[in-house]
């Protein structure tokens, strides 16, 4: 399968100019073809599936790609192919799932500190947009560092959405091979690192 662009976002369109700045992207995976859908593409997406839809979101790590989602999104479509040939899936959830996937640039977030809270402020706009759209909560998968960014924007989301007595966007998150305790090079250059971890456990 392919990966269809979901929708192109981010660059200095924080309230402040730069808040979400940088070359980030979303896309959604779709089995055997490539289909563009701009901004609007998650709600066309979830109407069209109907209110079973869940959806899904993979955050890769230190200088990942978002193709890295295809395993998640080939076993979604597996599952959807088995159900259609009237066959039961193994993961009927899965038959449902609707996988999207966060185009950091490959950047070396690892490294920096400044790079993972920029890349946290996306990925929590990113997953408050696919809740709306879908009208549910939103799985996350994070791989590696991607698992660092994931949980950041994901206690970001969830406490925006306590303060004003809405629902959490976020159902579940999942790690994948990913330091969940503490930086894996402990080094003055990793003591933003240490700072973010730190704020991750507290949330």
């Amino acid at each position: 399968g392919e990966l269809g662009l979901g929708w192109s976002g981010g660059e200095g369109d924080g309230e402040d100019g730069g808040e979400y700045a940088g070359p980030y992207a979303v896309y959604r995976y779709l089995d055997g073809t490539a289909k563009h859908a701009p901004l609007g593409g998650a709600s066309a997406a979830a109407d069209e599936a109907g209110p079973r839809a869940n959806p899904v979101l993979f955050v890769p790590g230190n200088a990942g790609a978002y193709e890295q989602c295809r395993s998640l999104g080939g076993e979604a479509a597996k599952a959807w192919s088995l159900r259609l040939g009237r066959r039961s899936a193994t993961n009927e959830w899965m038959a449902e799932a609707h996988v999207y996937a966060v185009d950091l640039g490959e950047e070396l977030g690892g490294a920096s500190g400044a790079l993972l809270r920029r890349q946290a402020a996306y990925v929590q706009r990113t997953m408050s947009a696919l809740a709306s759209a879908y009208a549910t909560r939103v799985v996350v998968v994070g791989h590696s560092f991607g698992a660092l960014v994931a949980r950041r924007a994901a206690a970001a989301a969830i406490g925006e959405a306590l303060a004003r007595n809405g629902s959490s966007p976020v159902r579940a998150l999942l790690n994948v091979a990913s330091a969940s305790r503490a930086p894996p090079l402990a080094s003055g250059a990793q003591h933003a690192l240490g700072a973010l971890y730190s704020a991750a456990d507290a949330a």
